[in-house]
């Protein structure tokens, strides 16, 4: 199996979605569900047009720029 480039990124992500919004944050499931397909979304945008998958993305993919251009593409 392929590794990340970034693996620091999928142990934040990880530890976002299992720990710091469920338990600290005490967010509710259908809120996890929304975090976890609007960044299925952003990486589907990376894809499409930076030519990212999840093998390539990085921390440095997550900028100002790619956001504002996200949220156009969408």
């Amino acid at each position: 199996m392929r590794k990340t480039n970034d693996p620091a990124l999928f142990k934040a992500i990880t530890e976002f979605m299992k720990v710091y919004a469920p338990v600290i944050r005490r967010r509710s499931t259908n809120t996890i569900k929304s975090y976890a397909c609007a960044l299925n979304s952003y990486f589907d945008f990376l894809e499409a047009k930076k030519e990212r998958n999840l093998f390539t993305v990085s921390t440095s993919d997550f900028n100002c720029n790619n956001i504002v251009e996200y949220m156009a593409w969408l």
